[in-house]
């Protein structure tokens, strides 16, 4: 806890903080906090004796396993650091909605501490390459994750974002699972103006909803669609919009298979052995029909 409070009074401190922090966390045995020195060692922003004394930090720390050569391998490095951060936050807690429960259960809140760590994290990489698309598209991932998931409450950090960043976030969110992140952003994007965007940011945007659109989460199945009816994208399944709003109208919330067997009988056994199994099944007979309703 000493050597975590040190960190954070060190993104608070002035210069002649810096060094001063510097010096005790070199002083002490976490390898951990290594990375978290980074952007000390390498941003500019700070004089030669601070990125000395970091750099110093780091190889101390870390025992020399953590060599990085340049401000762009640093940030590149954070990057990953923050990605792994959120995808343990994901699916370590996947099937908690209510971070109260952890805290209940442990006086921490483990979900909460993970993001911060990927957030301190993704905002050094990008202070260190604002060009690092991915560090940028993740950041905005951690601070979204860490939001409301109501759907009845309104976009906040991702509110005002561009499409192009909403869209390029919702793809990460959806990659590693991240759920909250992905309602934050949806609930963003619905309210977005689609009007006049490019082309190239509307067939992104129209990649990342189907994929949203096909979500095991309801909630985001449900914002995806009414963000996939606002964008009017013709690649974007109306088949699979309209079917999730009427599985949301009748309070369905299973999974979704669709199948395809062209064998009446066969078509039956399936649709009812997964029904039984908890999806809600759509029957087709021909591939084709399968591809339409998938």
């Amino acid at each position: 806890e000493f050597r975590h409070g040190l960190m954070a009074e060190l993104r608070r401190s002035d210069a002649g903080g810096h060094s001063r922090i510097l010096t005790l966390l070199a002083g002490t045995a976490d390898p951990d906090i290594a990375p978290g020195l980074l952007r000390w060692q390498f941003d500019p922003e700070f004089d030669a004796e601070v990125r000395e004394l970091a750099a110093r930090a780091v190889e101390r720390l870390s025992q020399g396993s953590l060599t990085v050569a340049t401000t762009t391998d640093a940030s590149n490095l954070l990057t990953e650091r923050g990605a792994s951060l959120l995808k343990s936050a994901s699916s370590r807690f996947a099937s908690i909605r209510k971070s109260a429960i952890v805290t209940e259960l442990t006086s921490r809140d483990f979900r909460a501490e993970l993001l911060n760590d990927a957030t301190s994290h993704l905002t050094d990489a990008v202070a260190l390459d604002a060009a690092n698309s991915r560090a940028s598209s993740l950041l905005l991932v951690a601070k979204s994750a860490a939001t409301d998931p109501a759907l009845s409450v309104a976009a906040s950090t991702a509110a005002g974002q561009t499409v192009s960043d909403l869209a390029a976030a919702l793809e990460r969110a959806l990659e590693i699972g991240e759920a909250n992140a992905g309602i934050e952003l949806l609930r963003a994007m619905r309210a977005s103006d689609f009007s006049q965007i490019a082309p190239e940011t509307l067939d992104l945007v129209a990649r990342t909803l189907r994929s949203a659109v096909n979500s095991p989460d309801p909630r985001i199945r449900f914002l995806a669609c009414d963000a996939a009816l606002n964008a009017a994208h013709t690649d974007i399944s109306s088949t699979a919009v309209l079917r999730t709003f009427k599985s949301i109208r009748e309070g369905s919330q299973k999974p979704e298979a669709v199948v395809v067997d062209s064998n009446d009988q066969s078509l039956r056994n399936l649709d009812v052995a997964l029904e039984d199994t908890g999806f809600a099944v759509v029957p087709c007979q021909t591939g084709q029909d399968g591809f339409d309703a998938a």
